[in-house]
C-alpha cells in the first residue's frame, strides 16, 4: 500500500508544488505537461487520485489536446489499464480527440 506522503514526494521530485501552482515544473528536465499526464503517463495511480482530490479535472477537451494526448490517452498507450480505467470512471472523456484525430481507443 503507498503511503499517504507519496504522492507529494511524487510531485516535489519533478519540480511541481504539491502546495501551490501545479501546472508546471521548476525542473528544465521535466517536459512541460500537467502533473496529471505525467503521473497517468507513469502508471502512478495514487498520484492521480490525489492531483484529482486536489482540484485536477480528468476532463480534457478535443480543443485543449493540440500537440500531445490526454491523460487517458497516454495511460492507454502505455498500458496502465487501472488508471486508465480510474480517469475513465471519474470523467475523462474517451472520445477525445487530438489534431491528428488519435483517440484513447
Amino acid at each position: 500500500m503507498t503511503s499517504a506522503w507519496y504522492p507529494r514526494a511524487w510531485l516535489t521530485e519533478r519540480g511541481f508544488d504539491p502546495d501551490g501552482d501545479l501546472g508546471t515544473s521548476t525542473l528544465p528536465s521535466v517536459p512541460k505537461r500537467a502533473p496529471l499526464y505525467q503521473a497517468a503517463q507513469a502508471g502512478e495511480l495514487s498520484v492521480c487520485k490525489w492531483l484529482h482530490d486536489h482540484g485536477a479535472t480528468t476532463v480534457v477537451q478535443s480543443a485543449s489536446i493540440q500537440r500531445g494526448d490526454s491523460p487517458l490517452m497516454v495511460a492507454c498507450s502505455q498500458g496502465h489499464l487501472d488508471v486508465a480505467k480510474w480517469l475513465f470512471s471519474h470523467g475523462a472523456e474517451e472520445d477525445a480527440t487530438r489534431e491528428s484525430f488519435w483517440t484513447s481507443y
